[in-house]
């Protein structure tokens, strides 16, 4: 399951996502609290991470044991791969380094425009956009918190309903889950 945000239409930078369709993207991450190195910091492959993995949690969110296996610094992005490759912009705390594995809670959603538009012009950039089959799509009806300026979701009380597209609406701040799968593609950049 993969997150949307309206805004990433909205700026124009894919069309309305449609049940049934194909669609091409990146993926990105965000970890709520940063993603810890293994007890055994000085081993590439510490004897109790041996492969990668996504446990789904809820929503766009997992819980993950990945390899970096990129560390932009001059453009300030990295790569993890924990069972498909995905990214961050900005540079990984914790003196995480390419090789290194890393394991925490991330939310995973589709890049906004970073890679496509910046980060896979780099000569040594990953391919990181795969072609996917949307197989379902919900939009999340999670009630509104309103405290001053500032809006979040109750997370206490998480709910989705499921849309034929992303054109749904839900009273504002519209966020998507896609249900894909991953075609067999080679991946582009």
């Amino acid at each position: 399951m993969i997150g949307l945000s309206s805004w990433v239409i909205a700026d124009g930078n894919y069309p309305h996502f449609k049940r049934g369709q194909r669609a091409s993207f990146a993926l990105t991450f965000y970890a709520p609290d940063p993603l810890s190195l293994p007890s055994d910091t000085l081993s590439m492959d510490p004897p109790a991470v041996d492969r990668p993995s996504m446990q789904h949690l809820e929503g766009p969110e997992y819980l993950v044991t990945a390899k970096v296996t990129h560390v932009v610094e001059h453009d300030g992005w990295w790569v993890i791969d924990a069972g498909i490759p995905m990214y961050r912009a900005g540079l990984p705390s914790n003196n995480i380094k390419a090789g290194n594995w890393v394991r925490g809670q991330i939310n995973v959603s589709i890049d906004p425009f970073d890679y496509f538009e910046r980060f896979s012009r780099y000569h040594a950039a990953p391919a990181l956009i795969f072609e996917w089959h949307v197989k379902s799509i919900q939009i999340e009806t999670t009630p509104i918190i309103e405290s001053g300026r500032m809006r979040t979701r109750d997370k206490s009380r998480r709910a989705w309903r499921e849309v034929a597209d992303t054109t749904a609406r839900s009273g504002g701040f519209e966020e998507f889950v896609l249900h894909c799968e991953r075609l067999d593609a080679a991946p582009r950049r």
